[in-house]
This record gives structure tokens, C-alpha cells and sequence, in this order.
């Protein structure tokens, strides 16, 4: 078989270029190309007979020109990385191997084959930006948690702190300076325990709850604070709590002050970072303290007689007046969040607490409000709401929010009567990857899926990560079984390409899939995951890397 066969080289997917080396001239002549390599550079379709310097601009010549050099130097094959124009304004990654062909240990030839490795490329510098933005999220997260202002804990599920901000260890050292007490009922033990108790196990059961307490620190001073749980929940389960402690003494105080001595009230109004108002019962201004002018921009002084709506977002008007009428009317204090209005129009999340007080004759005369800028908790909290309901590994949906929504699907199905799919979907073989590849390889892999299973669906489908290598998708109104199909082809034909982890580790998977689509009248949601499952166990069963379809 003759070395330039032209048959042999056009049979490549890669490109080939057969090199004649010219030792007299130092040459390297163009002895064949084969197909691949004319269709991707028609400019070297003449090129045969001609050498590099006659067919390339003079730098790359330079750079091929050394490659060739060096094979002959070491006698042995080379690889390496380039870039090249396949026409204007686009350029492709390549990888070339330099192999020399010996006759009676001379070089003659020298065979080149050019291998277009772009999507290797792209896949690893998108791999790189998914590594980094994620490192750049939990660098978020941490500063979130380590920086807030508010005493920040996470407890285990017998009231263990796993983990605290640096605001909670100042607080905790109030109870405990030794550090070796790290219990929160134990910390807390002299207030209301058997009511904290309550609102953990609450907290627990997945409800955020808040409870006040009024305790006294080592030193005997009293203290009054407000402890709020808030469930930490994967795959349905509490994995545990955060603990948010706020020192509510300043608020508590402002209403005794008041109750005691007007002069008094103002003095401690007049030095709190903290919002103070006094509001009479048509939600008018009668005194705001200065704090007014460094956390809104406001002169507390132009403040007076203007209605308190003013200062809240238009969004929250029906709440604060709801709030108010039944503070008044059933004699009790409200609290409540809402946004205020800073002087250059931005939006700041505040927590109100408004206490009716009354004359001397028990009758309503005006409301004390104070307000605590809680903008840093909100967003903490927003924070571990999404954590709630989302994967933290790929974003998409978790097992919670996905039954939540089937729910609601399961709901307008019984009022519409219009036919829904549920998809299960499992990688088959997952740990054959992550032994042959690593972990970071596996997770790569669940990203992609989850990536791509995002791009085969309407925005109104819901994609969810079950946990390990499962993934399962709701499908609304659906409407028919051809429509089904359409989505089906579109996400198989999405899940069969190649999935790139590194230049040199890519490779196909085999994904299978169970099916149901509802269209009976009866209908519950655990019944329409059974059924999904069951497909997908039969899609396994089968052999794997396969469609299973009940209905």
C-alpha cells in the first residue's frame, strides 16, 4: 500500500497532510491532502508539489517550518496545539501530530494529522467559568454569613451550633466566655426554654418561626432578644437550622422610656441607630429620630406631620395600614417588614414594630414605631430560600420544589382536564464515571445533563435534580401524546452528544428514561411519581440507554 493513497487519507475525519522532506533544500513539499483538509483550507487544494514557504503566509510557514524541523532533529513523533483559519472571522483550536516516515533510517516523509479539538476547548474554558463563578458564589455565600451583622448560627437538629458569624461568638461570649458551652438551649437556658423548645421542634417539622425572650447576660444585665429558626431542607428532610438572634432590648426599652418619661423616650430615641416615630392614628409623622438622616438621607425635622406612607414603597401601603388598624384596635403589638424609601429612591428592607399606647383613661393616644434595617437578613435569607428549593450542584429545581409544583400542575389538571407528562431520568452507569474519571468528572457530567435537559424544555416545564444521578421533569398541559413525542426526540437528541470534561476525557453516555403521561380522571401526585418510576425501572430493565412510555 503506497503511503500517499489517496483513497486511505480521504477515508479521515481529521485533516492529513503527507510531507516530502527535501533534505537538500530543507524543504517540506505537499505530496497529499486528503479531503477533509481541502474542505476545511480550499486555498491548499493547489498545493501539491509546491513547499510550505511557497503556500503559507510567512509567519505560519515559520511556525509549521519549525514543527517539521523538529521532527527531523529528534527522529521521533511531536504533537502540539494551535489555532487556524478556517475562513474570515473564524478561527478553529486544532491538535497536530507530526509522525516521520523512515527508508532506511532517513526521514522521507513526514505525515500530519490535524485533529479540530474547538469544542474541547470551548467545553474546558466553559468548565473553567463554572468552576470559577461557583467558587465566586460561595465566596458570596460565606461573606453573607461571616459579615452580617445579625448574630448568625447552624445548628444541628438537637440544638448543637455547628458553625457561627463572627456576630454570634461576640453575642454568645454575653452567656458563655469560655467557648466550650455550644448549645443553644444550654446558652439560652435561663429564659422561656420549654417556648423555645416549641419553636425549634417547629422549625424542625419545616417552619420558620420566631420567638422573644427575655434573659440576662453574665454579668447579670438584662437582655431582651429575639431568636428566629429558619429550616434547612434537602430531599425533604431538615438537615438542620439557622439561628438568627436579634438584641431587641433598644426597641423594648424605647416603649418602657415612653411609658415612664416623655424626656426620657427622646434621649434614647435621639442617640439609637434605630428608626424611632412617633405616629398618630391616621399614620401621620408627630416625631422622627435623627437616625432618620443617617440611614434614609431624611431631616428627621422635615419628617414631622408627613405621613408615614411617604417613606413606605407603594407595595406595602395595604400592609402597614392592615398592621396599624389591628394594633389599635386589638391593643397589641404588630411586626411586620417592609420596604422604606431612602432620600435618593432606593428601596431598603426594614422590620417595624409598632406598639399602641394610651392615656391616662385608657385610651388610644399614639403609636411608637421602631424600625431595624434588616436589608443584610433579607438577603441572607432570600439566600437560604433558594438553597430550600434548588440544587445547590447544578441550580435547577430539588425533589421539594418539584413536588410543590406537581401539586399545583395535579390541581389545575383536575379543573382543566388537560393531560400532563412526568418524566423520570437516570444516568445509566454514573459510577463507571466517577471511578474511571473522578468525581469532578461525575459532576461535570450532572451540570451538563441538568444543562441541557434545561435548554430541551418550555420555560413553563420544571427540571429537577432528585439527588445523585436522577432527574426528572414535569411537563404541563402537554395536551397530547405527539407533542410528548416532539419533547421527548428534542431531549434525547440533546442527551446523546458527547460530554467533554477535559482535552483528553470525553465520551457518550447512556441515559435512560421512564414516561407517564396522565389522562385519566383520577389522579394524586405520589401516584403520577410511582408511575414514572416504574417506566424508568422498565426502561432499565430493558437494557438501558432507552425511552419507556406509560400512560
Amino acid at each position: 500500500m503506497e503511503l500517499s493513497s489517496q483513497k486511505i487519507i480521504d477515508g479521515m475525519t481529521d485533516m492529513v497532510f503527507v510531507m516530502r522532506v527535501d533534505h537538500q533544500y530543507e524543504r517540506f513539499i505537499y505530496e497529499a491532502i486528503n479531503q477533509k483538509a481541502k474542505e476545511e483550507l480550499p486555498l491548499l487544494s493547489e498545493s501539491i508539489g509546491l513547499s510550505i514557504d511557497e503556500v503559507n503566509p510567512p509567519v505560519l510557514a515559520s511556525i509549521l517550518n519549525y514543527h517539521y524541523q523538529k521532527v527531523l532533529t529528534t527522529n521521533e513523533p511531536i504533537k502540539y496545539i494551535d489555532d487556524y483559519f478556517v475562513r474570515e472571522n473564524e478561527t478553529k483550536a486544532s491538535e497536530t501530530t507530526l509522525t516521520p516516515v523512515f527508508n532506511h533510517d532517513v526521514i522521507t516523509h513526514i505525515v500530519g494529522v490535524v485533529k479540530d479539538i474547538t469544542s474541547l476547548k470551548q467545553a474546558e474554558v466553559q468548565n473553567e467559568r463554572s468552576k470559577a463563578r461557583l467558587k465566586q458564589s460561595r465566596k458570596r455565600y460565606k461573606a453573607l454569613f461571616d459579615e452580617n451583622t445579625d448574630a448568625i448560627a447552624y445548628l444541628n437538629l438537637s440544638g448543637d451550633i455547628i458553625r457561627m458569624n463572627n456576630a454570634c461568638r461576640v453575642f454568645v461570649q454575653q452567656f458563655d466566655q469560655s467557648g466550650e458551652d455550644k448549645n443553644i438551649f444550654s446558652l439560652l437556658k435561663a429564659g422561656d426554654l420549654k417556648l423555645l423548645l416549641e419553636r425549634f421542634n417547629e422549625a424542625k417539622n419545616q417552619e420558620t418561626v420566631s420567638v422573644d425572650l427575655r434573659h440576662k447576660t453574665m454579668d447579670h444585665v438584662p437582655i431582651i432578644i429575639q431568636v428566629k429558626f429558619i429550616p434547612y431542607v434537602l430531599d425533604d428532610q431538615t438537615e438542620g437550622i439557622y439561628c438568627i438572634i436579634k438584641d431587641m432590648t433598644a426597641e423594648v426599652t424605647a416603649k418602657e422610656a415612653l411609658m415612664q418619661s416623655e424626656e426620657r423616650f427622646r434621649l434614647i430615641a435621639e442617640h439609637s441607630s434605630d428608626l424611632i416615630q412617633l405616629v398618630d392614628h391616621k399614620e401621620i409623622l408627630l416625631y422622627a429620630s435623627p437616625s432618620h438622616e443617617s440611614i434614609l438621607g431624611y431631616d428627621d425635622q422635615l419628617l414631622e406631620q408627613r405621613s408615614l406612607l411617604e417613606l413606605v414603597s407603594d407595595k406595602h401601603h395595604t400592609v402597614l395600614v392592615k398592621h396599624f388598624n389591628r394594633s389599635k384596635e386589638k391593643n397589641e403589638t404588630e411586626r411586620f417588614e417592609v420596604q422604606l424609601k431612602t432620600r435618593d429612591d432606593r428601596l431598603q428592607w426594614f422590620e417595624l414594630q409598632i406598639e399602641p399606647i394610651e392615656d391616662q383613661n385608657g385610651r388610644f393616644n399614639h403609636f411608637v414605631v421602631v424600625g431595624r434595617d434588616v436589608e443584610e437578613r433579607k438577603a441572607y435569607e432570600e439566600k437560604l430560600q433558594y438553597f430550600a428549593y434548588h440544587d445547590p450542584l447544578t441550580g435547577v429545581a430539588n425533589r421539594r420544589l418539584l413536588s410543590d409544583r406537581l401539586e399545583q400542575v395535579v390541581a389545575f389538571y383536575k379543573r382543566n382536564q388537560i393531560p400532563f407528562a412526568m418524566i423520570m431520568i437516570d444516568i445509566d452507569d454514573f459510577k463507571v464515571i466517577n471511578d474511571d474519571y473522578g468525581h469532578d468528572a461525575g459532576d461535570v457530567v450532572i451540570q451538563e445533563v441538568a444543562k441541557r435537559l434545561q435548554g430541551s424544555v418550555r420555560e413553563v416545564d420544571t427540571v429537577s435534580r432528585f439527588g445523585g444521578d436522577e432527574f426528572a421533569i414535569l411537563l404541563p398541559e402537554i395536551d397530547t401524546k405527539e407533542n410528548l413525542s416532539t419533547v421527548l426526540v428534542r431531549i434525547e437528541s440533546m442527551l446523546q452528544k458527547p460530554y467533554l470534561f477535559s482535552e483528553n476525557n470525553h465520551f457518550n453516555i447512556g441515559i435512560s428514561l421512564g414516561v407517564y403521561l396522565h389522562e385519566d380522571e383520577q389522579v394524586d401526585a405520589l401516584s403520577v411519581l410511582s408511575q414514572a418510576d416504574h417506566a424508568l425501572y422498565d426502561a432499565k430493565r430493558a437494557g438501558k440507554n432507552r425511552t419507556i412510555i406509560k400512560s
